[in-house]
């Protein structure tokens, strides 16, 4: 499963893109200081790695670890308010992923946006809830996250409760990426087949210019044609530096 998981760098780099498209205000960054943690130390000594990364709260607002080991009892995500920090677990990720017909890359974005918002509004452990297909679901039945990824929504409760204390740019912010995550994946290769065909009708245009038109009826085929292939062409090779 490790091999299959996101590298950090990717994931940072599309998160960024999917803030800056919708006009969101987070911008996300990789700590240079990394901490090798076996899978007994994310739970027991948590405590400990909260105050390791606290002498970096002054520079981030808020720290996330990503791993793939199994964080005992609470599974997918650990937080902590003081400092901002937490921990999401992929472990089964893939499989969770597959469930719910969905990427390994938007299951992590769906963790990260639970602690987000876990630490920002400094939500208490009995905040969770039954499992509705809301954000701070316990998912004490693990597969019930698939609600969860489903629907990427917050419950009236939660959403009252974390309106209260915390500002409308974060709030927009974390929608943003829960719009995106509830998107298919697929639909992001709409575009791409858009292009595509744009530069292949750009084509034919100018084959059938050649072919059946003459002097300045080629021309303006062949120029529009041309057009639309650069144009095409150009937004392909964009699509595909994303």
């Amino acid at each position: 499963m490790q091999s299959k998981v996101p590298i950090i760098e990717n994931l940072v780099q599309k998160l960024n893109e999917i803030e800056d498209k919708h006009d969101g205000s987070f911008h996300f960054s990789i700590l240079e200081h990394i901490e090798n943690l076996g899978a007994a130390q994310l739970e027991y000594g948590f405590a400990q790695m909260t105050r390791d990364f606290q002498n970096f709260a002054d520079t981030y607002d808020i720290i996330i670890g990503v791993t793939c080991e199994r964080i005992e009892r609470n599974y997918f995500t650990l937080f902590s308010t003081r400092p901002k920090f937490g921990v999401a677990s992929l472990y089964g990720a893939e499989y969770f992923a597959k469930v719910a017909k969905t990427s390994i890359e938007r299951f992590t974005f769906y963790l990260l946006s639970q602690i987000i918002l876990g630490v920002v509004s400094n939500s208490p452990t009995d905040s969770f809830h039954n499992d509705i297909g809301c954000l701070f679901d316990k998912n004490y039945q693990k597969t019930n996250i698939v609600l969860g990824l489903r629907k990427c929504l917050l419950c009236r409760n939660c959403e009252k409760r974390i309106r209260a204390s915390v500002t409308r740019p974060i709030m927009d912010s974390v929608r943003v990426i829960l719009n995106w995550i509830r998107t298919p994946w697929y639909r992001e290769y709409f575009d791409l087949i858009i292009l595509v065909l744009l530069a292949i009708s750009g084509l034919s245009l100018v084959l059938w210019g050649v072919v059946y038109l003459t002097n300045t009826a080629q021309s303006i085929a062949s120029a529009i044609g041309t057009f639309v292939i650069a144009v095409s062409g150009l937004d392909i090779y964009r699509f595909m530096k994303r």
